[in-house]
């Protein structure tokens, strides 16, 4: 029973062995962990040259790396990389070149060969205090912080995880969170993008935010302006459909109002007339949708195949030629007209505001 229960436990132990090899990291992660060294090295190059005024270049420091690698590789010592206080003292001790290295290591040598049995019993927190006072500089970035804040939430954000990250851990598992949050940041903000209702002067020369500046008024009183501040793919394609929705639904309710109150003055004629007169129209600025998916394709003729159903008349107007592409490649005039589409927003303006006639749009020409 004990010898049973021995190899059990023998055969458990082994099975956990298996699971937390940490050799997986280095077979499989050596690439990412490659990567992350190489942009650590970047980061803190591209820092110094800004605070200096100069340029790096990237390929450079790839070249570089790989080659102090390969020889550091026939000895037995740690892989090289950058490291931000050392980078830190050396730029307050006033560095220029590396030819530095040779003193540095030289005196490094004499230490320790001679000098290290004299330092043993100096206190481990004098050593930190001489690292921390070399790197002063970079706790006082934390003066930023009141400027980021000002500036850009996000930005700020970044700084304080990749601040607080670093302190308390290490330098290289700072960089990785900050970067890793970074482009949850980017992710966040591709999901949750401007839509703006455009406003414009009474010369008709300047399309702009309304909550942004004063003194714009709206086109007409049925015409809508919006404007898509984001590439149109699939993180965001859903929340581009339920704003141009409610627009949509919007516009619809306001018309049926103006009808319902005219209804009361005219004749069942004059009713139809004005119905028609006062068909309400979205104009959508797709001037910074630089590229789109087919999830974005597809939001696209959804919001016009609505509002088809719902009476309001879409219009796109300013798509780039990438765009273009994309929806020459799909089945998207199948369902939408040529018409619809307009190379800005003037001349859609005009076609719709003062011709009230067929002026028909613009579509790309075939590539292939």
């Amino acid at each position: 029973m004990l010898t049973s229960a021995l190899t059990l436990g023998v055969g458990l132990v082994q099975i956990l062995m298996g699971i937390l090899n940490l050799s997986f990291f280095t077979t499989y992660l050596s690439g990412q962990l490659i990567a992350v060294c190489y942009l650590f090295i970047t980061s803190i190059g591209k820092d110094y040259a800004k605070k200096h005024k100069y340029k790096i270049d990237p390929r450079q420091e790839y070249y570089a790396s790989g080659i102090m690698e390969f020889f550091s590789s026939f000895f037995p010592v740690f892989p090289t990389g950058a490291c931000l206080s050392r980078s830190t003292v050396c730029d307050a001790a006033g560095v220029r070149t590396q030819f530095y290295t040779f003193f540095s290591c030289g005196l490094l040598l004499v230490v320790i060969l001679w000098l290290g049995p004299l330092l043993e019993s100096l206190p481990m927190c004098t050593l930190a205090a001489i690292v921390i006072v070399g790197i002063k500089d970079l706790f006082l970035q934390a003066k930023q912080l009141p400027y980021l804040w000002k500036v850009s939430k996000f930005d700020f954000t970044i700084f304080v995880v990749s601040y607080i990250f670093t302190i308390i851990s290490d330098v290289t598992i700072g960089l990785s969170v900050g970067l890793l949050f970074t482009i949850v940041t980017v992710v966040l903000r591709e999901q949750w993008p401007a839509f703006n209702i455009l406003g414009t002067t009474p010369a008709k020369d300047v399309f702009k935010p309304k909550f942004a500046y004063h003194g714009l008024e709206d086109v007409a009183v049925d015409f809508t302006l919006l404007k898509f501040d984001c590439p149109l793919h699939f993180a965001n394609a859903s929340k581009f459909l339920d704003e141009i929705t409610k627009h949509i639904h919007e516009s619809h309710k306001a018309t049926s109002v103006v009808c319902n109150d005219t209804n009361e003055k005219e004749d069942k004629q004059n009713e139809k007339t004005v119905k028609f007169a006062i068909m309400p129209k979205i104009i959508l600025d797709c001037s910074a949708i630089s590229y789109a998916d087919i999830m974005g394709i597809e939001a696209l003729r959804e919001a016009y195949l609505l509002s088809l159903e719902e009476k309001v008349e879409l219009i796109f107007v300013d798509i780039s030629e990438k765009v273009l592409d994309m929806l020459n490649a799909t089945d998207f005039f199948a369902h939408v007209r040529p018409a619809a589409i307009f190379p800005n927003i003037m001349r859609a303006i005009n076609c719709k505001l003062y011709a009230n006639a067929y002026a028909p749009g613009i579509r790309r020409k075939s590539l292939h």
